[in-house]
């Protein structure tokens, strides 16, 4: 079953119980898994290659490949079982 097709350049996918975030180039897309449309929503823009992402509490941690940092934004769920899939 496809969730999502038509993505360009995914990078990595971190789960965060309901909750499925993806990258792309420059973006990190999330999902609720328990919606039937599967209808991806943009999280965070302008990013350089993102290519991990972490949750800590409400701190959602990206490293930036191409820029060579890691940035943070503040996410409205709490992680309780984050799982990072590598592609």
């Amino acid at each position: 079953m496809d969730m999502v097709t038509g993505i360009s350049n995914l990078s990595r996918l971190l789960l965060d119980s309901n909750t499925l975030y993806y990258t792309t180039d420059n973006v990190v897309f999330k999902i609720d898994v328990t919606d039937a449309t599967h209808a991806p929503q943009q999280v965070i823009t302008g990013l350089s290659d993102p290519n991990g992402m972490a949750i800590d509490g409400n701190t959602f941690y990206i490293f930036e490949f191409s820029a060579g940092r890691i940035s943070t934004n503040v996410v409205q769920r709490y992680c309780k079982q984050c799982f990072v899939i590598l592609i």
